[in-house]
This record gives structure tokens, sequence and C-alpha cells, in this order.
């Protein structure tokens, strides 16, 4: 993109001046009603707990493609409060993050299972994907089309489930593919997953999928670095744009031998696109 002179400063950085033209383009901003879906590790405070969400339909507000609040898992809403972005992405209908080292702020309605009040620190995080709720044209099929690793949250490895302790780490998601099937009534599928764990070795999961457009859900398989009857994954997600043109998908993958506590298992969020 090009600026006139009276547009820049002596450096040619349109940004001083006119910092609205720096907006990042292309990527989920303003209030809007949606799907979404957390996964995190186990936190400071209490009802202390780690794991994937269901899917929701709710509301949030984004700022280039980071999260300001939207609805949390048990009617309240959730918040950035005081921590830090350690990772964000997506594009204009997806958006996801990672948040560390502070406090989630938000509203309670159901202490169990919401969030805001949660302490962050160390290796632990919250993870979030929101998007637009798919609006999928009619008489749009797709076969076997092959969807890619677009953006993700490195994996957390945490302790799962309530009432845990350990110490979670950050771990890599080296590559994440769908094979998919879809129409405006149905998608179902393939996929296939590798993690990289904190001590650097490696996982592989395949499995497979179904359900809508605006609500897959399914589950896998892995070998490596598991325990000894292997690791089981469990995903969530759904597609958005009038062609499909973004999956967002969440992710637990269960008994790894990564030594992170009772229980140890990764949880992340990532996009993908064909």
């Amino acid at each position: 993109e090009f600026y006139d002179g009276e547009s820049v400063n002596s450096r040619g950085d349109p940004c001083v001046l006119n910092p609205t033209s720096c907006i990042v383009a292309g990527l989920l901003s303003g209030a809007f009603s949606g799907r979404m879906i957390v996964a995190h590790s186990i936190f400071s405070g209490a009802n202390s707990h780690g794991g994937l969400s269901s899917l929701l339909s709710g509301s949030a507000v984004f700022d280039a493609g980071k999260m300001l609040s939207m609805t949390d898992v048990g009617g309240g809403t959730v918040t950035p409060g005081s921590t830090l972005v350690a990772e964000s992405g997506g594009d204009q209908f997806i958006a996801f993050g990672r948040l560390v080292a502070g406090t989630l702020g938000g509203s309670v309605v159901n202490p169990l299972i919401d969030h805001a009040g949660a302490g962050l620190s160390g290796g632990q995080s919250f993870h979030y994907l929101a998007g637009l709720t798919p609006a999928i044209t009619p008489g749009l099929s797709l076969a076997s089309v092959t969807y890619s690793l677009f953006g993700a949250t490195s994996p957390t490895f945490t302790p799962l489930g309530a009432g845990t302790v350990g110490t979670p780490a950050p771990g890599v998601l080296n590559s994440l593919t769908f094979v998919v099937n879809l129409s405006a009534a149905s998608a179902t599928g393939t996929f296939s997953m590798l993690l990289t764990d904190p001590a650097a070795q490696p996982i592989s999961v395949t499995g497979a999928f179904g359900g809508s457009p605006g609500f897959i859900s399914g589950g896998g398989t892995g070998s490596g670095a598991c325990g000894g009857s292997g690791c089981n994954a469990t995903i969530s997600g759904f597609f958005a744009g009038a062609n499909a043109e973004t999956l967002g998908i969440a992710y637990e993958v269960d008994t790894v031998s990564f030594n992170c506590g009772i229980n140890c298992g990764a949880v992340g969020v990532a996009v993908l696109k064909p």
C-alpha cells in the first residue's frame, strides 16, 4: 500500500501520524454472536480443573483477532483481565488465542465451570477459539477437501479433570490436517495430528469426525509418547464463511507419557484452511 508524503513521518512510517491505517486487516473484530470453545490447563483458585469445554453458542467482542470478552462455559463471561497474550491469530471468520500470567476477568454464573477469577502462572494457559455463526451457501458440496494448519496456540500439557495438581508446560503442534466431506447440512471426515511434548517427544494421532458445519466432534487414538494403552484424542469445532473457508478446532489428547501430574494430557486450539 502507498501513502502520500503528508501521511508519513520522516522515516516513511504511516503508523505514527495515522495509527488507524495500521489496524490489522483481515482479523475478526467487533461484537458478534457465534460459536466459541475454551481449553485450558489447571489454574490457581477455587474449582481448578483442566480440559476441553463443550462448544458454545454465545456472544463475543474481539479487536483485531484478540478477545476482549466472550460467553463462558457456565453462562458467565470471560475477559483477559490481567493476563498476557502468548499467541493469537485467525482470520475474519475465526480467532484464537492463549492467555498466560495473570488473572482472568469477567463474570461468574456457575462457579464450577466459569473461569473469571482463575489465576494463571508458570505454564498454566487458557486457550480460546471463537467465530461467526456458519452461514454455508445452500448447495455447497465439498468432497475429500484437505484443510491444513493455518495457525494455532502452543498445546499445554497439563493434568486433566477437576481437583488435580501438577506442573503444566507448553509443547508444539507440528501439524494438523483434516480431510473433509461437507454440505450445508453435514460434515464428516478424518484428521491427523502430530504434537511434540515439552520433552521433545512426538505424539501422532489419527481419527474421524462427524456433525454439521456448525458443530463437528470426533475422536481418535495416538501413539508415540503415550501411556501404556496409547493416547486418546477428542476434537470439537466448526466451519465458518459462506464457502467453509475456515475451520476452527479445539482438542484434548489424553494419557500422554510426559510427567506433568496425574492424568497428564494436552489441550489447544487451531485454525485450518483448504
